[in-house]
């Protein structure tokens, strides 16, 4: 893969992103890797490490469930 395509690639992902912070009653994202650490977020710091939290529990309990 070409660096022009990763870059369109990144720009369309980086264009989704802002079509779904249009959305009504969208405040932010954020995005979390497998081990529980923000990606990226358009949420202040408080609010993401709350909801970072929320999500990790919410994973490692989901995970407990399915095995």
């Amino acid at each position: 893969m070409s660096s022009n395509t990763a870059k369109l690639d990144l720009a369309e992902v980086e264009a989704r992103f802002d079509r779904i912070k249009q959305h009504k009653g969208v405040i932010g994202y954020i995005i979390i890797n497998a081990e529980g650490q923000y990606i990226k977020t358009t949420l202040d710091n408080s609010t993401t490490t709350q909801y970072q939290s929320l999500i990790s529990q919410l994973t490692r309990k989901g995970t407990s469930f399915v095995r």
